[in-house]
């Protein structure tokens, strides 16, 4: 996970006893099964809801048996158990569930990554052994110009913050210039950065096969691409002239490479993106469907977002951020003038806030011209800019009276959070805080944020809702 606990006295001493208990025993990935250990009992610790100072309670006895419970589901399925009552979970090979979260070994990092994260980086070492491995295979092949595969990370545009991490080939010149990609979150794949070292060798050898088809097939793919561009070139004209929309590159992806099947395509679109911004977007078509329905809903999107960058620049911003990302955004490293610097270049970010009952992981994610804030990976929590939702959780009567016209900090939330509540409802283990909801204005240039109708003359580092 991400360290950002590394040095508490109970992580360390934790740590400490984990390494003489176990060694400097190592897993499949030359991960140390100390230091995942002490991720997988963290996990159940914050899972759990309980202060840090109960690690230490834990007898070595017990953190012998967890040590190797958790080796045992990192390579096979089943449920076996962890302190403070929570279980953790085998999923596949290298990925675990404790507490209704999933994590993952991965090379770049110490310990335990969350499983989403896992997609993040692809850079690791297994790329450079995946790599390899095609190198030898396709050495000396009618096809071995089309390697070796560089990796990218694709806004998708069936989703704000979401991207496609592939695996690339170089460009097929006599099909169109179709490109041969390689989804690394495609069904049957985990995170690729988990992958074991001794499956990267079976991964290569079916991947060789695909390229292998995409070459044979490359007329015909070649001719199913220029169909697919004629149809969305034709609608962008019609539909979006004039708007710096356009069609680009067009891929298909390895897995759905097999013998006589219909593939499906990846197609890259440069429109504004959910940030307003003129990017290249990958979305999937099926080759049963009209490419031009595809590229009539980008267009009508497109020209929606022209109006509303148009709006927002008369203002003298560059977008609006809710009120929850207002709240978030100071507590990120390097304060909101830095998160503000990287959200002008990402669709998202994420980092850790610290508090008495563990970390909370904020998320700050571009949607349609809006920076909104949400807590990430926690599935009994959903926070928005207009409720806060607590699974599992009930008030008394008067204690939802008490709530209203307090802030989430006061009522809610074990860090500073201003944002008021307006109304609180529970019922069936749920309770439920409608919130007062507010948007500012941002100029990310400047990293500043003030009200609508007001003057913007705030200075930078003031309290986003002053």
């Amino acid at each position: 996970m991400r360290k950002d606990n590394v040095g508490s006295p109970e992580r360390d001493r934790l740590l400490a006893r984990l390494g003489c208990l176990v060694g400097a025993r190592r897993l499949s990935n030359d991960t140390s099964l100390a230091d995942v250990t002490a991720d997988a009992i963290e996990a159940a610790l914050h899972s759990a809801r309980r202060p840090p100072g109960e690690l230490d309670a834990i007898s070595d006895s017990e953190l012998k048996r967890f040590a190797g419970h958790v080796n045992v589901a990192l390579v096979r399925k089943g449920e076996r158990s962890l302190p403070f009552g929570t279980k953790v979970i085998g999923l596949a090979h290298g990925v675990i569930d404790i507490g209704g979260r999933a994590y993952a070994l991965q090379w770049s990092e110490p310990g335990l990554v969350p499983y989403g994260e896992a997609w993040r980086d692809n850079h690791a070492a297994n790329l450079d052994r995946l790599l390899r491995y095609l190198e030898c295979l396709m050495e000396h092949k009618p096809y071995a110009g089309m390697g070796p595969p560089s990796v990218a990370a694709v806004p998708s545009g069936h989703g704000p913050g979401m991207a496609l991490p592939l695996l690339a080939f170089r460009p097929i010149h006599d099909a169109d210039g179709l490109v041969l990609t390689l989804p690394l979150d495609c069904d049957g794949l985990q995170p690729f950065p988990t992958t074991p070292v001794h499956d990267l060798d079976r991964l290569a050898l079916a991947l060789d096969c695909r390229i292998r088809s995409a070459w044979n097939r490359r007329l015909q793919l070649g001719s199913l691409a220029s169909e697919r561009r004629r149809e969305i070139a034709s609608t962008i004209e019609a539909f979006a002239p004039g708007t710096g929309m356009a069609v680009g590159q067009i891929g298909v992806a390895a897995w759905h490479l097999e013998p006589d099947s219909r593939p499906k395509m990846t197609v890259e679109l440069a429109t504004l993106d959910d940030a307003l911004r003129l990017n290249r977007s990958a979305y999937w078509v099926r080759l049963d469907e009209h490419a031009g329905n595809l590229a009539y809903d980008a267009a009508i999107k497109q020209r929606q977002r022209i109006k509303e960058r148009q709006r927002l620049n008369a203002l003298g911003a560059d977008g609006q951020i809710d009120a929850v990302a207002a709240e978030f955004i100071g507590m990120a490293p390097g304060g909101a003038s830095s998160a503000l610097d990287q959200l002008a270049r990402e669709p998202s970010l994420t980092f850790a806030i610290p508090s008495p009952n563990g970390d909370f992981t904020a998320s700050l994610t571009w949607r349609e011209g809006v920076i909104r804030g949400g807590l990430a990976r926690y599935p009994d929590v959903d926070l928005d800019e207009r409720r806060l939702r607590i699974v599992g959780h009930e008030l008394p009567e008067l204690a939802q009276i008490a709530a209203v016209g307090r802030t989430l900090g006061e009522v809610a939330l074990p860090f500073p959070c201003g944002i008021v509540i307006r109304r609180c409802t529970s019922r069936a283990s749920v309770t439920t805080l409608e919130l007062a909801k507010r948007r500012l204005l941002v100029d990310l240039r400047a990293g500043r944020m003030w009200p609508k109708g007001r003057a913007d003359t705030r200075p930078q580092g003031s309290g986003p809702l002053a």
